[in-house]
Protein backbone atom coordinates (compact mmCIF):
# COMPACT_ATOMS: atom_id res chain seq x y z
CA UNK A 1 0.00 0.00 0.00
CA UNK A 2 1.81 3.13 -1.19
CA UNK A 3 1.00 6.83 -1.28
CA UNK A 4 2.84 10.14 -1.24
CA UNK A 5 2.98 10.21 2.56
CA UNK A 6 3.23 6.64 3.67
CA UNK A 7 3.33 3.01 2.77
CA UNK A 8 2.53 -0.07 4.82
CA UNK A 9 3.95 -3.55 5.04
CA UNK A 10 1.82 -6.26 6.58
CA UNK A 11 3.59 -8.49 9.04
CA UNK A 12 0.73 -8.59 11.75
CA UNK A 13 -0.30 -8.54 15.69
CA UNK A 14 -3.01 -8.63 18.53
CA UNK A 15 -2.91 -8.08 22.48
CA UNK A 16 -0.45 -6.57 24.93
CA UNK A 17 0.60 -7.96 28.30
CA UNK A 18 3.35 -5.93 29.95
CA UNK A 19 4.39 -5.63 33.57
CA UNK A 20 1.40 -7.85 34.39
CA UNK A 21 -0.94 -5.28 32.82
CA UNK A 22 -3.22 -6.11 29.90
CA UNK A 23 -3.52 -3.38 27.27
CA UNK A 24 -6.04 -5.06 25.00
CA UNK A 25 -5.85 -7.11 21.84
CA UNK A 26 -4.61 -4.59 19.31
CA UNK A 27 -1.80 -2.12 19.97
CA UNK A 28 -0.50 0.82 17.93
CA UNK A 29 3.14 1.53 18.76
CA UNK A 30 4.22 5.03 17.68
CA UNK A 31 7.87 5.67 16.89
CA UNK A 32 9.49 9.02 16.08
CA UNK A 33 13.19 8.17 16.36
CA UNK A 34 13.32 5.76 13.38
CA UNK A 35 13.57 2.03 12.86
CA UNK A 36 17.17 2.71 11.76
CA UNK A 37 18.10 4.11 15.16
CA UNK A 38 20.94 2.09 16.70
CA UNK A 39 18.81 1.10 19.70
CA UNK A 40 15.71 0.08 17.72
CA UNK A 41 16.58 -3.61 17.71
CA UNK A 42 17.36 -3.94 21.43
CA UNK A 43 14.99 -1.38 22.95
CA UNK A 44 11.98 -1.65 20.64
CA UNK A 45 11.92 -4.73 18.44
CA UNK A 46 13.16 -7.38 20.90
CA UNK A 47 10.71 -6.38 23.70
CA UNK A 48 7.78 -6.22 21.28
CA UNK A 49 8.52 -9.64 19.81
CA UNK A 50 8.93 -11.05 23.32
CA UNK A 51 5.46 -9.74 24.19
CA UNK A 52 4.04 -11.31 21.03
CA UNK A 53 5.59 -14.63 21.88
CA UNK A 54 4.19 -14.45 25.40
CA UNK A 55 0.67 -13.47 24.32
CA UNK A 56 -0.55 -15.42 21.29
CA UNK A 57 -3.60 -13.17 20.88
CA UNK A 58 -1.59 -9.98 20.68
CA UNK A 59 -1.30 -7.87 17.53
CA UNK A 60 1.06 -4.88 17.34
CA UNK A 61 1.35 -2.32 14.56
CA UNK A 62 4.47 -0.14 14.59
CA UNK A 63 3.70 3.29 13.13
CA UNK A 64 7.08 4.89 12.46
CA UNK A 65 7.54 8.49 11.32
CA UNK A 66 10.55 8.56 8.98
CA UNK A 67 12.35 11.21 6.96
CA UNK A 68 12.34 8.94 3.90
CA UNK A 69 10.51 5.90 2.64
CA UNK A 70 12.30 2.57 2.91
CA UNK A 71 12.06 -0.24 0.42
CA UNK A 72 10.37 -3.46 1.46
CA UNK A 73 13.75 -5.18 1.25
CA UNK A 74 15.32 -2.66 3.65
CA UNK A 75 12.53 -3.03 6.18
CA UNK A 76 12.66 -6.81 6.03
CA UNK A 77 16.37 -6.64 6.90
CA UNK A 78 15.54 -4.60 10.01
CA UNK A 79 12.30 -6.24 11.10
CA UNK A 80 11.90 -10.01 10.72
CA UNK A 81 8.58 -11.18 9.33
CA UNK A 82 6.07 -12.07 12.01
CA UNK A 83 2.44 -13.08 11.50
CA UNK A 84 1.20 -10.64 14.16
CA UNK A 85 3.51 -7.69 13.58
CA UNK A 86 2.71 -4.81 11.21
CA UNK A 87 4.89 -1.88 10.22
CA UNK A 88 3.54 1.35 8.77
CA UNK A 89 5.89 4.10 7.60
CA UNK A 90 4.64 7.69 7.68
CA UNK A 91 6.28 10.93 6.66
CA UNK A 92 8.35 12.65 9.35
CA UNK A 93 8.62 16.45 9.19
CA UNK A 94 11.57 18.67 9.96
CA UNK A 95 10.89 19.68 13.55
CA UNK A 96 11.01 23.47 13.83
CA UNK A 97 7.87 24.04 15.95
CA UNK A 98 4.88 22.13 17.27
CA UNK A 99 3.10 23.18 14.06
CA UNK A 100 5.52 20.86 12.25
CA UNK A 101 3.90 17.92 14.03
CA UNK A 102 0.34 18.78 12.99
CA UNK A 103 0.51 16.85 9.67
CA UNK A 104 1.58 13.80 11.71
CA UNK A 105 -1.49 14.23 13.92
CA UNK A 106 -3.82 14.45 10.91
CA UNK A 107 -2.21 11.44 9.24
CA UNK A 108 -2.36 9.35 12.41
CA UNK A 109 -5.96 10.40 13.05
CA UNK A 110 -7.04 9.12 9.61
CA UNK A 111 -5.13 5.88 10.13
CA UNK A 112 -6.62 5.20 13.56
CA UNK A 113 -10.15 5.89 12.36
CA UNK A 114 -9.75 3.26 9.63
CA UNK A 115 -7.93 0.86 11.96
CA UNK A 116 -9.34 0.76 15.50
CA UNK A 117 -6.90 -0.11 18.30
CA UNK A 118 -7.38 -0.97 21.94
CA UNK A 119 -4.31 0.93 23.15
CA UNK A 120 -1.72 3.40 21.87
CA UNK A 121 1.90 3.18 23.00
CA UNK A 122 4.20 6.06 22.07
CA UNK A 123 7.98 6.00 22.46
CA UNK A 124 9.29 9.33 23.73
CA UNK A 125 7.79 12.83 23.95
CA UNK A 126 7.51 13.56 20.20
CA UNK A 127 5.51 10.44 19.42
CA UNK A 128 3.64 11.12 22.67
CA UNK A 129 2.75 14.68 21.64
CA UNK A 130 1.27 13.35 18.39
CA UNK A 131 -0.67 10.59 20.16
CA UNK A 132 -2.20 12.93 22.75
CA UNK A 133 -3.57 15.21 20.04
CA UNK A 134 -5.54 12.54 18.22
CA UNK A 135 -9.04 13.00 19.72
CA UNK A 136 -10.21 9.39 19.79
CA UNK A 137 -12.11 8.90 23.07
CA UNK A 138 -11.78 5.85 25.28
CA UNK A 139 -8.46 4.70 23.77
CA UNK A 140 -5.80 4.59 26.53
CA UNK A 141 -2.44 6.18 25.75
CA UNK A 142 0.87 5.17 27.32
CA UNK A 143 4.01 7.25 26.79
CA UNK A 144 7.33 5.46 27.12
CA UNK A 145 9.74 7.91 28.75
CA UNK A 146 13.17 6.68 27.74
CA UNK A 147 15.21 9.78 28.54
CA UNK A 148 15.21 13.59 28.57
CA UNK A 149 14.93 15.00 25.06
CA UNK A 150 15.81 18.61 25.85
CA UNK A 151 18.69 17.72 28.15
CA UNK A 152 20.03 15.19 25.63
CA UNK A 153 19.94 17.89 22.94
CA UNK A 154 21.76 20.30 25.24
CA UNK A 155 24.27 17.60 26.16
CA UNK A 156 25.12 16.85 22.52
CA UNK A 157 25.30 20.49 21.47
CA UNK A 158 27.71 21.32 24.30
CA UNK A 159 30.09 18.67 22.99
CA UNK A 160 29.83 19.46 19.30
CA UNK A 161 32.64 21.38 17.71
CA UNK A 162 31.56 23.79 15.02
CA UNK A 163 33.22 26.52 13.03
CA UNK A 164 32.21 29.30 10.65
CA UNK A 165 28.59 29.42 9.55
CA UNK A 166 27.80 26.19 11.38
CA UNK A 167 28.91 27.73 14.67
CA UNK A 168 26.74 30.77 14.02
CA UNK A 169 23.70 28.61 13.20
CA UNK A 170 24.37 26.53 16.29
CA UNK A 171 24.42 29.60 18.54
CA UNK A 172 21.28 30.96 16.91
CA UNK A 173 19.11 27.87 17.19
CA UNK A 174 20.33 25.77 20.12
CA UNK A 175 18.51 27.82 22.76
CA UNK A 176 15.33 27.84 20.71
CA UNK A 177 15.44 24.07 20.07
CA UNK A 178 16.17 23.41 23.73
CA UNK A 179 13.10 25.50 24.63
CA UNK A 180 11.00 23.67 22.01
CA UNK A 181 12.01 20.22 23.25
CA UNK A 182 11.33 21.31 26.82
CA UNK A 183 7.90 22.64 25.87
CA UNK A 184 6.95 19.37 24.17
CA UNK A 185 8.11 17.41 27.21
CA UNK A 186 6.03 19.65 29.50
CA UNK A 187 2.97 19.19 27.27
CA UNK A 188 3.37 15.40 27.30
CA UNK A 189 4.65 14.49 30.74
CA UNK A 190 2.49 17.09 32.48
CA UNK A 191 -0.69 15.68 30.93
CA UNK A 192 -3.40 14.94 33.51
CA UNK A 193 -6.11 13.45 31.32
CA UNK A 194 -7.80 10.14 32.05
CA UNK A 195 -6.70 6.89 30.33
CA UNK A 196 -3.10 8.16 30.32
CA UNK A 197 0.03 6.53 31.70
CA UNK A 198 3.78 7.16 31.59
CA UNK A 199 6.31 4.33 31.59
CA UNK A 200 9.62 5.44 33.06
CA UNK A 201 12.77 3.40 32.48
CA UNK A 202 14.18 4.14 35.92
CA UNK A 203 13.14 5.33 39.39
CA UNK A 204 15.43 8.35 38.93
CA UNK A 205 13.64 9.36 35.72
CA UNK A 206 10.25 8.94 37.41
CA UNK A 207 11.35 11.32 40.15
CA UNK A 208 12.71 13.78 37.57
CA UNK A 209 9.44 13.80 35.59
CA UNK A 210 7.37 14.42 38.70
CA UNK A 211 9.66 17.19 39.97
CA UNK A 212 10.38 19.02 36.69
CA UNK A 213 7.31 18.42 34.53
CA UNK A 214 4.60 18.04 37.14
CA UNK A 215 3.80 14.44 36.21
CA UNK A 216 1.12 12.82 38.35
CA UNK A 217 2.93 10.20 40.50
CA UNK A 218 -0.09 7.91 40.19
CA UNK A 219 0.24 7.98 36.39
CA UNK A 220 3.96 7.21 36.28
CA UNK A 221 5.32 3.71 36.83
CA UNK A 222 8.74 2.17 36.33
CA UNK A 223 8.51 -0.46 33.61
CA UNK A 224 10.30 -3.77 33.70
CA UNK A 225 8.74 -5.86 30.93
CA UNK A 226 11.42 -4.85 28.41
CA UNK A 227 14.34 -5.89 30.62
CA UNK A 228 16.11 -8.83 28.94
CA UNK A 229 15.75 -12.21 30.62
CA UNK A 230 18.64 -13.73 32.55
CA UNK A 231 20.43 -16.30 30.39
CA UNK A 232 21.15 -19.63 32.01
CA UNK A 233 24.68 -20.05 33.44
CA UNK A 234 25.03 -23.25 31.43
CA UNK A 235 24.42 -21.40 28.15
CA UNK A 236 26.74 -18.58 29.19
CA UNK A 237 29.50 -21.07 29.98
CA UNK A 238 29.06 -22.76 26.60
CA UNK A 239 29.25 -19.45 24.74
CA UNK A 240 32.27 -18.38 26.81
CA UNK A 241 34.21 -21.47 25.77
CA UNK A 242 33.29 -20.95 22.11
CA UNK A 243 34.23 -17.26 21.97
CA UNK A 244 37.41 -17.67 24.02
CA UNK A 245 38.51 -20.39 21.60
CA UNK A 246 37.78 -18.07 18.66
CA UNK A 247 39.85 -15.31 20.27
CA UNK A 248 42.60 -17.64 21.44
CA UNK A 249 42.16 -16.73 25.12
CA UNK A 250 43.26 -19.03 27.95
CA UNK A 251 40.66 -20.28 30.42
CA UNK A 252 42.12 -18.25 33.30
CA UNK A 253 42.14 -14.95 31.40
CA UNK A 254 40.07 -12.17 32.99
CA UNK A 255 38.06 -10.49 30.23
CA UNK A 256 36.78 -6.92 30.42
CA UNK A 257 34.12 -6.01 27.89
CA UNK A 258 32.52 -2.90 26.46
CA UNK A 259 29.67 -2.80 23.97
CA UNK A 260 28.57 0.41 22.31
CA UNK A 261 29.79 3.47 20.46
CA UNK A 262 32.81 5.69 20.93
CA UNK A 263 30.84 8.89 21.46
CA UNK A 264 32.44 11.47 23.80
CA UNK A 265 29.94 10.81 26.62
CA UNK A 266 30.87 7.11 26.62
CA UNK A 267 34.19 8.03 28.29
CA UNK A 268 36.28 5.76 26.07
CA UNK A 269 39.62 7.20 27.19
CA UNK A 270 38.66 6.71 30.84
CA UNK A 271 37.68 3.09 30.19
CA UNK A 272 40.95 2.36 28.41
CA UNK A 273 42.91 3.98 31.23
CA UNK A 274 41.03 1.82 33.71
CA UNK A 275 41.87 -1.32 31.73
CA UNK A 276 45.55 -0.34 31.59
CA UNK A 277 45.63 0.14 35.36
CA UNK A 278 44.20 -3.36 35.83
CA UNK A 279 46.49 -4.82 33.20
CA UNK A 280 49.52 -3.68 35.20
CA UNK A 281 48.31 -5.69 38.18
CA UNK A 282 47.69 -8.91 36.27
CA UNK A 283 49.00 -9.66 32.80
CA UNK A 284 46.22 -12.20 32.18
CA UNK A 285 43.72 -9.49 31.28
CA UNK A 286 41.95 -8.90 27.96
CA UNK A 287 39.74 -6.09 26.66
CA UNK A 288 36.93 -7.18 24.33
CA UNK A 289 35.29 -4.22 22.58
CA UNK A 290 32.10 -4.74 20.57
CA UNK A 291 31.42 -1.66 18.48
CA UNK A 292 30.76 -0.34 14.99
CA UNK A 293 33.35 2.41 15.69
CA UNK A 294 36.27 0.06 15.14
CA UNK A 295 38.74 2.56 13.68
CA UNK A 296 38.21 5.09 16.46
CA UNK A 297 38.69 2.46 19.18
CA UNK A 298 41.80 1.12 17.46
CA UNK A 299 43.23 4.64 17.30
CA UNK A 300 42.54 5.35 20.97
CA UNK A 301 43.98 2.01 22.10
CA UNK A 302 47.14 2.65 20.10
CA UNK A 303 47.40 6.19 21.47
CA UNK A 304 47.51 4.70 24.99
CA UNK A 305 49.99 2.00 23.87
CA UNK A 306 47.77 -0.97 24.61
CA UNK A 307 49.34 -4.12 23.14
CA UNK A 308 47.37 -5.67 20.27
CA UNK A 309 47.67 -8.98 22.12
CA UNK A 310 45.57 -7.60 24.97
CA UNK A 311 42.47 -6.46 23.13
CA UNK A 312 40.06 -7.19 20.29
CA UNK A 313 37.72 -4.71 18.62
CA UNK A 314 34.91 -6.49 16.83
CA UNK A 315 31.75 -5.43 15.01
CA UNK A 316 28.98 -7.96 15.52
CA UNK A 317 25.34 -8.36 14.54
CA UNK A 318 22.73 -7.74 17.29
CA UNK A 319 21.93 -11.46 17.32
CA UNK A 320 25.49 -12.21 18.50
CA UNK A 321 25.46 -9.77 21.43
CA UNK A 322 24.87 -12.17 24.31
CA UNK A 323 27.15 -14.85 22.86
CA UNK A 324 30.13 -12.47 22.81
CA UNK A 325 29.31 -10.84 26.14
CA UNK A 326 29.34 -14.31 27.70
CA UNK A 327 33.08 -14.45 27.11
CA UNK A 328 33.62 -11.61 29.57
CA UNK A 329 33.91 -11.44 33.35
CA UNK A 330 33.15 -7.73 33.75
CA UNK A 331 31.41 -5.06 31.68
CA UNK A 332 32.56 -1.43 31.68
CA UNK A 333 30.03 1.40 31.83
CA UNK A 334 31.57 4.83 32.34
CA UNK A 335 29.56 8.00 31.76
CA UNK A 336 30.05 11.71 32.35
CA UNK A 337 28.30 13.27 35.34
CA UNK A 338 25.10 14.79 33.96
CA UNK A 339 21.31 14.54 34.58
CA UNK A 340 20.98 12.79 31.20
CA UNK A 341 23.12 9.91 32.40
CA UNK A 342 21.87 9.91 36.00
CA UNK A 343 18.24 9.14 35.05
CA UNK A 344 19.10 6.68 32.28
CA UNK A 345 18.82 2.91 32.10
CA UNK A 346 21.63 2.05 29.67
CA UNK A 347 20.92 -0.86 27.35
CA UNK A 348 24.44 -2.18 27.86
CA UNK A 349 23.78 -2.38 31.61
CA UNK A 350 20.83 -4.69 30.99
CA UNK A 351 22.83 -6.76 28.50
CA UNK A 352 25.68 -7.13 30.99
CA UNK A 353 23.25 -8.25 33.68
CA UNK A 354 21.64 -10.80 31.38
CA UNK A 355 24.85 -12.83 31.20
CA UNK A 356 25.85 -12.24 34.81
CA UNK A 357 28.73 -9.81 34.31
CA UNK A 358 30.14 -7.70 37.10
CA UNK A 359 29.47 -4.07 36.10
CA UNK A 360 32.31 -1.63 36.64
CA UNK A 361 31.03 1.96 36.57
CA UNK A 362 31.86 5.45 37.82
CA UNK A 363 28.68 6.17 39.83
CA UNK A 364 27.08 8.45 37.23
CA UNK A 365 23.98 6.29 36.60
CA UNK A 366 21.48 6.23 39.47
CA UNK A 367 20.33 2.70 38.69
CA UNK A 368 23.85 1.38 39.32
CA UNK A 369 24.89 3.84 42.01
CA UNK A 370 21.78 3.08 44.05
CA UNK A 371 21.70 -0.61 43.10
CA UNK A 372 18.14 -0.92 41.82
CA UNK A 373 18.81 -4.44 40.61
CA UNK A 374 15.59 -5.67 42.21
CA UNK A 375 13.49 -3.77 39.62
Amino acid sequence: MVSKYWFGINFNKESFSMSRKIYGNKIAFLLFDSIKNSVFHSQVLVPLIACLNENKKLTITIVSFERKNFSLKTIQKIIPEHSRLNIIIKKKPLLISTLSLRPCVRSLKKFLRRNPFSHILARGPFAGWIALRVPIPNIPVTIQARGLAAEEFRYVMERERAAGIRAWVKRLFKNYMYWLYKKIEHDVYGCMRANFMIESVSPALKTYLEKNFGSNPEQVHVCGYDIPAIISPRQVALWRREVCQELGLPDDCYVYCYIGSARPWQCVDEMISYFISQDKRDKKKFFLILSQDRELFEEKLQDQSVSVQNYCVNSISPDETYRYLSAADAGLLFREKDPVNWVSRPTKMLEYKSVGLKIIHNNTVAWLAEDNSNL
